[in-house]
């Protein structure tokens, strides 16, 4: 290792670069009358709101990536829902595709899988969503929301 302790600097700056590039998938679980989404809030106390999105492995599928995400952070397996319906995104290099998921059940008790990475998972009526009406403020933080409910 000594022979490289020179370029660690370059190493953990290309590494910083590559991890923010590997595409990320989720999804956006709406309930029975489409006017409710699903979002996750990380562990952090300085985490926001987001759908239920994660980075894909290696050689895996986008579906198949999504239903794995969906499923350690709310406990919801979406995979019996889950169809080509998709939003997606490229927010500074990094691809974000969302597969929309109609009709899950609004008294869905939802368990995450992982521990210490999502500390609730809540319902959001749509309308008060940041981005939905203009000049509107919504309470709370909201991570990558606002480009997928434009």
């Amino acid at each position: 290792m000594k022979q490289w302790a020179h370029q660690h600097e370059r190493a953990y700056a290309d590494f910083m670069q590559y991890r923010f590039r590997i595409p990320v998938c989720g999804a956006i679980l709406l309930n029975e009358n489409l006017d409710k989404c699903v979002l996750v809030k990380g562990w952090s106390s300085k985490s926001g709101w987001s759908f239920p999105r994660g980075k894909i492995n290696q050689d895996e599928e986008y579906d198949h990536c999504a239903i794995r995400e969906v499923l350690e952070e709310t406990g919801y397996d979406i995979s019996p829902l889950i169809k080509e319906t998709y939003l997606e995104a490229t927010i500074r290099e990094q691809s974000i595709r969302l597969y929309v998921i109609c009709g899950v059940p609004e008294d869905t008790e939802f368990r995450p899988q992982t521990r210490k990475e999502i500390s609730q998972v809540e319902w959001f009526k749509l309308d008060e969503l940041p981005g939905i009406k203009p000049g509107t403020k919504a309470t709370g933080r909201f991570y990558m929301v606002v480009p997928f409910v434009w």
